[in-house]
């Protein structure tokens, strides 16, 4: 305990000699007043009891040459010392930064220079000097996964501050802080960043002695990635950061932008060249693994080691909380809960309307994702339409309200948007981040006397029994467009034997008719009836199959009703009938129809 004896002395003489001259060690640019509140002299004695700062530092700075840095650390010491005596706040503040910052800029110089104990003693003598002039601590509990470091105010050079593994740090530009502030760099920290998005490596945490507002764009937080994260992952992963952000933000975080000009490269320059597994850095395994490693190693294992290639990632921050690596990809599909494709009547809306699942690369779905529905064919609407949009929900679903058909074919597109404006390099939506949605919009089952038939006449009449098939899908391509019945007797005609009602649409006699219509089948329903009134012989045919034999008849049509006959039917789409007619007399006459049971 002499030596510490000493050094007390030495410091109560320093103190002594600078209260007698009024303080003449003072730097012209440090406060000569203490214009903050001021010091606690109980803290201030706890400080000094509790930190043992002497005794501290004695232990991490070598008293020897060349460096002599215990001398020089005492001295600086003292001049905090009389800063706190004479009831100077701001001076002595700024006096014990410059200590800590001498302190750190020596790591590398210090006793057993980043051993556990040394680390230990590091953490401690900076909060107990933090203490003594009455800011904050910087909380360090495991020095071996913590970096300490200073930044000078309006610094005229960057400060590059890094955890003892160098697996994490920061670089603050030149001038990027108007004070001087301490950092603290852990790496290890426990629990994610609060997001939906795929994370990646540790978590780390920065702190700042006090709040600051880093100027010249923020600085450049870099961090190590996990060893085994796949090459085309990496390549898209960004830095992530947490707490308090504005609009450029998804869950409570914000994707820091790339730092402009700022390579991988540079990013290990600030890690200290780490990141690295067995066989070095990413940038140099790359190189490695293409001159010698799959000439020294066979496959399999050149192919494992080269998995186990880790690299960082760097992004710029004005703020501090914590970060991680973040997988900004996000998938856009459709619900799978729900078919992409439906089908409904014309003019209503379809049963379940668009929905689409977003969710990331490991399968999470993410909330607050902004879907715009949009009509991309067809003569339909959807509801919110285009540019009003929808906001996926804590399941990664977002639904439209709802989507009317037009006749014939129907498409509604979702579109994914960023929660994250453009200028802060918004998620990546894989390609192309939209889901296209079909819908066919058919009339309903036909009644006697419907709409919508289209119908071919032919110019003599076939025998109907060759007829077993139709070729289908029967398009129905320049057919004419009728409604039932189709007839030789016209409205206001008179018919020669008082069989026949009149038709709107006219089929000549002694003609072959084929009548196509769709209609669409309620989803639950199985079967279906379809009833036909005919004057002479007709075949029935549904989704191209028959569901007759040709059937002759004779006799008026509206007495004799042939069937109903009742035949499967495809649930919740459209199906397609189509009906052959074939006249032989002096009238004829067509009508159909078709229910569920």
């Amino acid at each position: 305990m002499r030596r510490y004896a000493l050094v007390y002395v030495l410091i109560a003489a320093a103190i002594a000699t600078a209260c007698s001259s009024g303080d003449s060690n003072q730097s012209p640019t440090e406060p000569s007043a203490g214009s903050g509140p001021s010091l606690d002299p109980a803290l201030a004695l706890r400080c000094r009891q509790d930190g043992l700062i002497v005794v501290q530092l004695a232990k991490i700075l070598p008293p020897r040459p060349p460096l002599q840095l215990l001398a020089k650390g005492l001295a600086k010491y003292a001049l905090v010392e009389v800063a706190v005596l004479t009831k100077k706040p701001d001076l002595a503040k700024a006096r014990a930064l410059d200590l800590i910052d001498f302190i750190t800029r020596n790591r590398d110089n210090l006793i057993n220079a980043n051993s556990p104990t040394t680390l230990t003693n590091l953490a401690n003598v900076t909060d107990a000097i933090l203490c003594l002039v009455g800011l904050p601590p910087t909380g360090v509990t495991d020095p071996l996964h913590t970096g300490i470091g200073v930044v000078p105010g309006n610094s005229t050079s960057p400060v590059i501050i890094t955890t003892p593994q160098g697996d994490a740090g920061l670089l603050a530009p030149a001038g990027s802080t108007p004070t001087t502030v301490v950092v603290t760099v852990t790496n290890a920290v426990s629990g994610g960043l609060d997001t939906p998005l795929d994370q990646y490596g540790q978590t780390i945490e920065l702190t700042a002695s006090q709040d600051v507002t880093w100027g010249n764009g923020g600085v450049t937080v870099a961090l190590c990635v996990a060893a085994d994260v796949d090459q085309t992952v990496f390549d898209r992963l960004r830095v992530g950061h947490e707490g308090g952000l504005p609009a450029n933000k998804l869950g409570n975080i914000e994707i820091l932008p790339v730092v402009p000009n700022v390579t991988e490269a540079n990013v290990s320059q600030i890690l200290g060249g780490s990141c690295s597994s067995g066989l070095g850095s990413r940038a140099g395994f790359q190189s490695l693994k293409e001159l010698a490693t799959r000439v020294l190693l066979p496959d399999p294992l050149y192919a494992l080691t080269a998995a186990a290639a880790v690299g960082g990632k760097g992004g710029q921050a004005t703020k501090f909380s914590k970060f991680r690596a973040v997988d900004p990809q996000l998938d856009v599909i459709a619900n799978p809960a729900l078919p992409a494709s439906t089908a409904g009547v014309t003019g209503a809306a379809v049963a379940q309307p668009p929905s689409v699942l977003v969710r990331t690369d490991s399968m999470h779905p993410v909330p607050g994702i902004l879907i715009r529905f949009k009509v991309t064919g067809g003569t339909g609407s959807v509801s919110p339409a285009d540019p009003a949009s929808v906001t996926t929900g804590s399941n990664g679903v977002a639904t439209a309200s709802s989507w009317t058909l037009g006749s014939g074919s129907n498409e509604v597109t979702a579109t994914a948007a960023s929660p994250v404006p453009a200028s802060v390099n918004e998620i990546i939506f894989t390609s192309p981040g939209s889901v296209t949605f079909t819908a066919e919009g058919a009339p309903a089952a036909p009644d006697f006397g419907a709409s919508d038939w289209s119908f071919l006449i032919q110019s003599s009449a076939p025998d109907g029994n060759s007829w077993t098939t139709l070729p289908w899908p029967v398009t129905a391509t320049g057919w004419a467009q009728g409604l039932a019945p189709f007839g030789s007797v016209p409205i206001g005609g008179v018919s020669p034997t008082h069989c026949s009602d009149q038709a709107p649409t006219t089929w000549p006699t002694n003609r072959t008719i084929l009548l196509r219509r769709d209609f669409f089948v309620p989803p639950g329903v199985t079967s279906a009836t379809i009833s036909v009134k005919v004057d002479n012989d007709m075949r029935v045919f549904l989704n191209g199959a028959a569901v007759t034999d040709l059937l002759t008849h004779e006799g008026c049509a509206e007495v004799n009703l042939l069937g109903p006959f009742t035949t499967s039917v495809v649930a919740g789409t459209v199906n397609h009938l189509a009906i052959l007619g074939v006249d032989r007399g002096t009238e004829s006459f067509l009508d159909a129809k078709v229910t569920f049971p």
